[in-house]
């Protein structure tokens, strides 16, 4: 069980059996989760969000076993600013999306 171990030990199982029984995950665990540093599951993207004057809005997209999730955190732009990783952690679905694009060609003269 989770509650007994530490975060570096946690398996696939312990993570989803704390995430659904509401684990409040502090900064150490939300930074290994934002960069994939962890023995279970994988990471499939980071997305860049808004950037502030010094942060840029980040999040992470995991999957562990079957279900995907996001870590929300901040990225420093500077040398002098330091990330945060204070969340938020929640359960994400993949979707698939169709863009339709328009495209202008000229008329030739006949």
């Amino acid at each position: 069980m989770y509650k007994d171990k530490c975060f570096t030990d946690w398996t696939a199982d312990d993570f989803l059996a704390a995430y659904d029984d509401g684990y409040e995950f502090n900064e150490d665990n939300i930074r290994k989760l934002a960069w994939g540093d962890i023995g279970f599951g994988k990471m499939i993207t980071q997305e860049e969000g808004d950037i502030g004057r010094w942060n840029q809005y980040m999040t992470t997209i995991l999957k562990v076993k079957d279900r995907y999730f996001a870590v929300g955190w901040e990225s420093g732009l500077t040398e002098c600013q330091e990330n945060y990783y204070d969340g938020p952690i929640y359960e994400v679905r993949p979707v698939k999306k169709m863009v339709e694009i328009t495209e202008w060609y000229p008329v030739k003269n006949e």
